[in-house]
């Protein structure tokens, strides 16, 4: 905390890869090589690893096994896995299920009660409520 680090290292297209991380952000680690994602309603593999593009805004379909859109919903909508769709929130965090269903919680900006909710970056919560981090203090 408080020191700055050189960024790892991503390798480029068709460079060995062993997870989704080792690649450039917009390419995906697919047969230990750094590939392009696959398109939209192309058939996908339900794993571990990211074929269709997560930076894109796809994710793989368990029921149709085919790369699909997430879906995004705004403060106080429904999100995570509802059915086959993935839904996360457009601003803000999806909070823990409350009776099994999980909402959009939008987060707290500079002096925000960060009671219920978590700050925006970079403020942090400092009792209730939501400051600029002091730098000196990590």
């Amino acid at each position: 905390c408080g020191l700055c680090a050189a960024a790892p290292v991503r390798r480029g297209l068709g460079q060995a890869c062993a997870t989704g991380a080792d690649c450039a952000p917009v390419l995906v680690c697919r047969g230990g090589r750094c590939a392009e994602p696959r398109a939209l309603g192309e058939a996908c593999t339900v794993a571990a690893n990211d074929e269709c593009g997560t930076f894109q805004g796809r994710y793989c379909s368990a029921a149709k096994k085919t790369c699909e859109n997430i879906q995004y919903g705004e403060s106080g909508a429904t999100c995570g896995l509802l059915g086959d769709a993935r839904w996360l929130c457009r601003a803000g965090v999806c909070n823990p299920p409350s009776a099994g269903i999980s909402t959009c919680v939008a987060s707290a900006g500079a002096g925000g009660s960060c009671s219920d909710r978590p700050c925006l970056f970079p403020w942090r919560c400092a009792g209730v409520l939501c400051v600029v981090p002091d730098p000196t203090k990590c």
